[in-house]
This record gives structure tokens, sequence and C-alpha cells, in this order.
């Protein structure tokens, strides 16, 4: 039986919200990572389930391109540039997140191509 290395759903948040809209999983399998193009949750986003251990690479639309993002609780992300690249900067994603990558001290926020889930 093949194993899935991530399942993505495509939403548009209509409203702002405090928090991601994300549902926990267990962290042993990786997580539910939530992000959108726009702050506060807003914009075109999407929700993708990413395994543990495997670098998860960005569709298109969002890469480079995340200003808010959010991950289940009790799981650990990181986001990461250039296909998972540790030796560029990076930055854990735990819950609830970054409503807006701008204001987080993270420089380097617009160059986010992937993320890799514990």
């Amino acid at each position: 039986m093949k194993s899935i290395a991530f399942i993505s759903l495509t939403l548009v948040a209509s409203t702002a919200a405090a928090l991601p809209p994300i549902k926990a999983t267990s962290s042993a399998s990786g997580g539910s990572v939530y992000y959108c193009t726009q702050p506060d949750w807003t914009g075109p986003c999407q929700l993708s389930i990413i395994k543990a251990g495997e670098c998860f690479t960005l569709p298109s639309t969002y890469s480079e391109n995340i200003f808010s993002i959010g991950a289940d609780e009790g799981t650990t992300c990181f986001l990461m540039q250039d296909q998972c690249n540790a030796e560029e900067p990076y930055a854990d994603i735990s819950y609830p997140g970054y409503a807006d990558l701008s204001t987080a001290n993270l420089e380097w926020y617009q160059f986010v191509t992937s993320i890799f889930c514990e």
C-alpha cells in the first residue's frame, strides 16, 4: 500500500479569523498546516497535511507568497527556504502560528518555499 505524502484542500477565506481553522492530527504522522496569501488568515488559503520527516514544497500560488501560517496544536513544523535547506534561515511554526508574517521579525518570510514537519 502506498503512503500519501500530503493531501491538499483549497479554501478561500472570506472573513478574518483570530486563529487559523486547523484541526489537530497526530504529530507522529506529521500534521496539518494552514497558510494564506494575506495577513489575518485571508486571501486564498490552503490546508495541507504534511507527513513527518518529508519536505513539503508549497504550491506555486503560495511559494514566496505566505503572509499567515499556522500548524496543528502539538505539531512542530518549520518554515523553510530553498526546498528545506537548513543552511538558510528557518523558523518553527507551532499553534496558533503567525497571523501576519510581516510583523513576525522574519525578514526572509517572502522567500518561504517549503515546510518540514517533525
